[in-house]
């Protein structure tokens, strides 16, 4: 359950990175905002459109419960090496200076990547993806694991 001061109901375009908002209707889907705070995109998680994208500026259609604050963590166990291994829609991928989910390619075949946390330690020339994931609230002995990605299984999200 989350305190009544973990969230927030609203538009997507209220919401900033790293947010989850959870639909409270049934025509809407779940959707992690990411890239920052000038150009947020929303990534939908689950549905249909599972990893599409849009950019939510200016965009009052998709509203719902809005989780803030929101950091990610990755399975260590589940890391591969992109440069040899496809990307994985869905995956994190760490290169360069920032976590990047890979997503389904606006208005073609294949993939793009979406920043979701930059101004990380740089990596130099180094990748690293990973088929595990998860969104978390909190630190320590508050923390709680609000959504997770498991892209090995048959049943992606």
């Amino acid at each position: 359950m989350l305190t009544v001061n973990e969230f927030f109901a609203g538009e997507a375009n209220t919401a900033k990175p790293i947010s989850l908002i959870q639909p409270i209707t049934d025509h809407e889907d779940e959707m992690l905002i990411a890239g920052n705070t000038e150009n947020p995109i929303a990534i939908f998680l689950q549905g249909e459109h599972a990893f599409q994208w849009f950019e939510v500026a200016g965009s009052s259609n998709w509203t719902g419960l809005i989780i803030p604050n929101l950091s990610i963590e990755v399975d260590q166990t589940s890391a591969f090496n992109p440069n040899f291994q496809r990307n994985w829609i869905g995956a994190a991928v760490r290169s360069q200076t920032e976590l990047t989910i890979c997503v389904k390619a606006k208005g073609r075949n294949g993939t793009s990547n979406i920043s979701v946390v930059s101004e990380l330690p740089s990596l130099g020339d180094y990748k690293v993806g990973f088929n595990r994931w998860q969104l978390v609230l909190g630190d320590g002995s508050q923390k709680w694991v609000i959504r997770a990605f498991d892209l090995t299984q048959s049943a992606k999200p």
